[in-house]
């Protein structure tokens, strides 16, 4: 009888792992990713080259962002120009001069705060980031050390997609361009997980967020305690310690990216108000002391404040736009670490 058990066990365990291999194969050809062999921590996408090739790049850039603002403050500036040239009016507008200059250091004063706080919006997804990459390493250390062999043990394959595919369901809604992969990669680790019957009919929106990361998370915690004797009471404690710091990174990331980073729209209005008031005002004073170099200042001015309040809103969004984490790279270093 007790032979006919561990056949059984172990015909159950040998179906288990061939469905995790054809799981693998399944991935392989959907994505078509590359095994990721070395290990980095994640950051902002690279720029490569010298000052000089930085300098005539385009793509990434701010300027290829907010090229139209600085076109129409030309051709805003252009009118102006015309307009009061053909009137004679340039003595009239020197008092504008000293008011532009108390309205652009108002305009200075609100970009320095909003560029400061959004930059410490960015360096806290990019240190949760990498937080999270070193709970992932911590806990996959932590199945190491117990002596059990990942390759072969069917509950610890479990562990490993489950952790992989609660990350990847949390950032799949973080970076929207990486949504299509990160619901196929979350319907393939909640199949792994023995939990893919709950989403067979879900759309993409169930399989990715928090409801799936949970559900992900569970199955890791309760597959990992199972793998390890209740008389290892330091596995048991640290492996739940490093599971609910996951949790907490990646709630942290969740509510950096709904709540834009803690700033109200209303400051980014009130600055989109003083922009706006700026690219009509400017021309005006500069024409009053340049004539129709106005024409070249203006938009030389409007685009460094532009360009400043842009870099602003993208480090506000770091998972999003042209400065944004790589979050594509994260993952498939964090897969590495999990199934390399």
């Amino acid at each position: 009888m007790p032979r006919h058990r561990d056949r059984g066990g172990q015909k159950e365990h040998s179906a288990k792992l061939k469905s995790l291999d054809i799981l693998g194969n399944m991935q392989t050809q959907l994505l078509g990713e590359k095994r990721v062999n070395e290990v980095s921590q994640p950051g902002v996408i690279p720029v490569e080259g010298g000052s000089f090739r930085v300098l005539l790049r385009w793509r990434g850039t701010v300027l290829s962002h907010i090229w139209p603002v600085i076109i129409l403050s030309a051709v805003i500036a252009a009118i102006i120009c015309q307009v009061f040239r053909a009137n004679n009016v340039a003595k009239y507008l020197k008092p504008l001069h000293d008011y532009i200059s108390n309205h652009t250091t108002f305009m200075a004063f609100l970009l320095t705060f909003y560029l400061n706080t959004t930059y410490g919006v960015f360096q806290k997804g990019l240190n949760t980031s990498r937080s999270i990459q070193g709970s992932i390493g911590r806990i996959s250390l932590l199945l190491a050390h117990t002596g059990v062999d990942a390759e072969v043990n069917a509950n610890c394959q479990v562990v490993l997609h489950a952790l992989s595919g609660c990350v990847w369901a949390i950032f799949g809604t973080l970076d929207t361009s990486l949504a299509h992969k990160a619901e196929v990669r979350v319907r393939s680790k909640l199949l792994a997980a023995g939990v893919e019957h709950t989403y067979e009919s879900s759309g993409p929106e169930e399989c990715l967020g928090w409801k799936a990361a949970t559900l992900l998370l569970h199955a890791a915690s309760r597959q990992g305690h199972s793998l390890v004797k209740n008389e290892n009471v330091a596995f048991h404690v640290n492996f739940d310690r490093e599971l609910v710091r996951l949790r907490s990174s990646l709630g942290t990331l969740t509510d950096l990216s709904a709540d834009g980073g803690g700033l109200h729209v209303a400051y980014s209005h009130l600055m989109t108000i003083t922009t706006i008031s700026l690219m009509i005002l400017a021309p005006i004073s500069f024409f009053s002391d340049m004539g129709t170099f106005a024409i070249v200042a203006a938009p030389i001015t409007i685009f460094l404040i532009v360009g400043i309040l842009d870099l602003g809103r993208q480090f506000q969004h770091p998972f999003s736009g042209y400065i944004r984490i790589d979050s594509s790279k994260l993952l498939g270093e964090i897969d590495a670490k999990l199934m390399g």
